[in-house]
């Protein structure tokens, strides 16, 4: 999820552990809290592109580097504010959780989140909430602002933050039921005979009701369409498009692709243009129509050879000329079903 979401989340967080015994200082450090797993970006000045696809959402997002990095931040938030109530086992909680839900909400998204770092590094992604979902942040902004006016003792501060966990925790889960809903209607839809080898869905951004569906089969093509819960009818009209992984057939065992590969977990497609071959995550894009286009993708790496040999990527320019208000206005008119 986005800086912005993390912060409040934390900040709820560190309210409803610490906010009676720390005032407004628990929702300050709940919303540092929260933030800290995504330092990992700064990574990036210190590693290629191919280790940054592991590092990111990596060690830092996982439930054993909250338990560890719990104690110390707490150890340093008790010392700060000893003139306050809460103990250090206030402080080391209010860490801990504020540090955990960063990853588990992230968990929610499409990227993927190695939450079982350094014993797995399987991404765990729900696939069931965008990036940026205002309807899932704006009630902690609300609720935190209105907050910081109350007294800490008071009973109306706690009733109104713990309703803007219920409720967000609400929206998570409603997520994953609609979800679940329009995987039904895209597998009852899916009539290609090639056997398939991967599904995926995802919503658009800034809502739960329309969904978008890339799925993979055995002829190495990618079908996608969308589908709104508001739709009048459950007749989805599936494009497609070649993932043309004969560009690499050869390389498939070198390591950059294998990373691209397990990073993309198969909704990717290759291109060729002149001497160079792309490398396109599908999964991340504005809109269907924007994956029937050239340069569609967001994640795009131009592959680095050496001697036949695949040794790298570097990210290539997507290309993406996205119009936002018009975007925005078909998302609209997508959703209502139209």
């Amino acid at each position: 999820m986005d800086s912005v979401t993390q912060f409040v989340l934390g900040a709820s967080v560190g309210e409803a552990v610490a906010g009676k015994k720390a005032g407004n200082w628990a929702m300050l450090w709940g919303g540092i809290c929260g933030t800290i797993p995504d330092l990992d970006v700064f990574m990036r000045y210190f590693f290629n592109e191919v280790e940054m696809l592991g590092i990111h959402r990596g060690f830092s997002h996982s439930i054993l580097f909250a338990i560890l990095i719990a104690p110390i931040l707490g150890f340093i938030q008790f010392k700060i504010h000893k003139k306050q109530e809460a103990t250090f086992k206030n402080w080391t909680l209010l860490s801990f959780l504020s540090v955990v839900t960063h990853p588990l909400l992230d968990s929610f998204t499409t990227y993927g989140t190695q939450l079982f770092q350094p014993f797995s590094n399987y991404p765990v992604a729900f696939n069931s909430i965008f990036i940026i979902d205002l309807i899932y942040t704006l009630p902690f902004i609300i609720a935190l602002i209105v907050i910081l006016f109350k007294k800490r003792n008071s009973r109306q501060r706690r009733i109104i933050n713990y309703s803007a966990i219920i409720f967000t925790t609400f929206y998570l889960f409603l997520g994953l039921i609609s979800k679940y809903s329009a995987d039904i209607v895209f597998e009852d839809s899916f009539k290609e005979t090639s056997q398939i080898i991967q599904d995926f869905s995802a919503p658009s951004p800034l809502n739960i009701i329309l969904w978008n569906t890339l799925i993979v089969c055995e002829n190495d093509k990618v079908y996608f369409a969308d589908y709104s819960h508001l739709d009048k009818t459950k007749n989805i009209n599936y494009q497609s498009l070649e993932r043309n992984t004969y560009l690499i057939k050869h390389n498939l065992n070198d390591y950059p692709i294998q990373k691209l590969l397990w990073f993309s977990r198969g909704l990717y497609k290759f291109e060729k243009k002149g001497n160079d071959i792309y490398f396109s995550d599908l999964r991340f894009n504005v809109s269907n129509e924007q994956l029937s286009k050239e340069n569609s993708s967001v994640f795009k790496f131009k592959l680095i050879f050496k001697n036949n040999e695949v040794i790298g990527f570097e990210r290539a320019n997507s290309g993406l000329n996205i119009d936002f208000k018009s975007t925005f206005e078909k998302l609209i008119i997508r959703i209502l079903g139209k």
